[in-house]
């Protein structure tokens, strides 16, 4: 049994990358907060750079759109980090 919250957090970002709807993807954030730390930094970035990534995460979709929607959700992290958490989904919403 795991404790809510303390999941490895490769598993957390990809909960956080599947999640269905931004709204959701907020969810997963609120809930585990440690995917603003350096470290899922670091391994979001490396998935980003790993052309073979991004179709592991969205086998669903084109190798153009998976990459795409990895890169939103990087840059979305990137500016929950700047602006705070409030302010940049409403950003991503909005945009």
């Amino acid at each position: 049994m795991t404790i809510p919250g303390t999941e490895p957090i490769f598993d957390v970002i990809i909960d956080f990358l599947r999640a269905s709807t931004w709204p959701q993807s907020r969810e997963v954030l609120a809930a585990h907060p440690r995917l603003l730390e350096p470290m899922a930094e670091l391994i979001l970035s490396t998935m980003v750079d790993d052309p073979d990534l991004p179709l592991l995460v969205y086998p669903e979709m084109n190798d153009h759109r998976a990459a795409e929607l990895l890169r939103m959700h990087e840059s979305l992290l990137t500016r929950c980090r700047e602006v705070g958490i409030g302010r940049a989904f409403e950003e991503m919403i909005r945009d």
